[in-house]
């Protein structure tokens, strides 16, 4: 008699087939990953990490110029009053995923994984660990991804919504194709990473790599600031953002700019290029008075209050 679990039904016993490929594979995986960390733990016991040697080798990275103008990120956070009571423009800033990446291998024994937990059709869930097998440290974020972007053509999508922009133009929430999901998943991921790696990493070298970093773009911005500026457009259009969206981000002609703005710009085009945030959340941000402030009038309340308060002619209208 076999011992496989059976279904009742009207026209009698019906074996009940089940299919365990899918646990299976779950548990040679889990087994897998299990053997990856006990090997790297080892690892590390047997060759442990100098701290002095990754400060020299981060600072030898962050001293090259092309990986320094990719390893701050900058956006406007809103405006403060400083110590003189004046309104000014708050950042907030941070290290990068391309900086963090630098890091992590530098700074060695690191065991990290990303897993899809679930995927609804509309939305996917992933976790991404972070293992430090040498302080025996692990760092774990969850995030979930939806399946829709926004598009200024329609055409050819399906139509999920629908808004209006800060330039008034009409934008549409669109299903994403499985090469835009797959983008989004793999940014959010690194986004995740890049939080993970930058809790290990201790804050004092944080703090002198970032000095460093600063410096690097500064030097390289002072020595030739016109270069430095049609560089920095260059790769504002490819994202999209016109030299006029700038000058209307800086409140003045760009060829006023000082080497301090095009410190700022660089990590404001990092932290864009990276899907940290849009030129719409930036530009949002810039415009929103803080609490207490008194709310700027737009250009057409401007020509509203011009109108209202200009005198008519005397002996009135024909």
């Amino acid at each position: 008699m076999s011992d496989m679990p059976v279904v009742s039904r009207p026209d009698g016993p019906v074996p009940q087939i089940i299919d365990v490929s899918v646990q299976s594979a779950a548990a040679a995986s889990a087994e897998k990953e299990r053997a990856m960390v006990e090997c790297m733990y080892v690892m590390a016991a047997k060759r442990p990490r100098n701290i002095n040697q990754f400060r020299v080798e981060a600072i030898e990275a962050m001293q090259h110029k092309s990986l320094a103008d990719a390893s701050i990120w900058q956006r406007p956070a809103g405006r403060k009053q400083n110590a003189q009571g004046q309104w000014e423009q708050n950042y907030a800033e941070g290290f990068s995923i391309r900086a963090m990446e630098a890091f992590g291998q530098i700074w060695g024994h690191l065991y990290i994984s990303a897993r899809v937990n679930w995927d609804d059709g509309e939305r996917t869930s992933i976790t991404v660990t972070v293992i430090d097998t040498q302080k025996n440290i692990t760092y774990s974020r969850d995030a979930i991804v939806e399946k829709r972007v926004e598009r200024k053509d329609k055409k050819g999508r399906e139509v999920l919504g629908e808004r209006l922009n800060s330039y008034g133009d009409l934008v549409y929430t669109v299903r994403a194709t499985d090469d835009e999901h797959r983008m989004h998943l793999g940014a959010e991921v690194s986004k995740q990473m890049r939080d993970c790696i930058s809790r290990i990493i201790p804050a004092y070298l944080k703090a002198e790599l970032w000095e460093v970093a600063k410096k690097t773009i500064a030097d390289q911005n002072a020595k030739d600031p016109g270069s430095a500026l049609r560089k920095i457009c260059d790769k504002f259009a490819a994202l999209g953002v016109s030299p006029v969206m700038l000058q209307e981000y800086l409140g003045r002609p760009l060829e006023t700019i000082t080497a301090n703005d095009l410190n700022d710009l660089a990590a404001l085009h990092t932290g864009l290029k990276e899907n940290s945030f849009t030129w719409a959340d930036v530009m949002r941000v810039q415009a929103e008075p803080a609490e207490g402030e008194a709310t700027k009038p737009t250009p057409t309340q401007k020509l509203r209050d011009k109108i209202a308060n200009t005198k008519p002619p005397e002996g009135g209208t024909k």
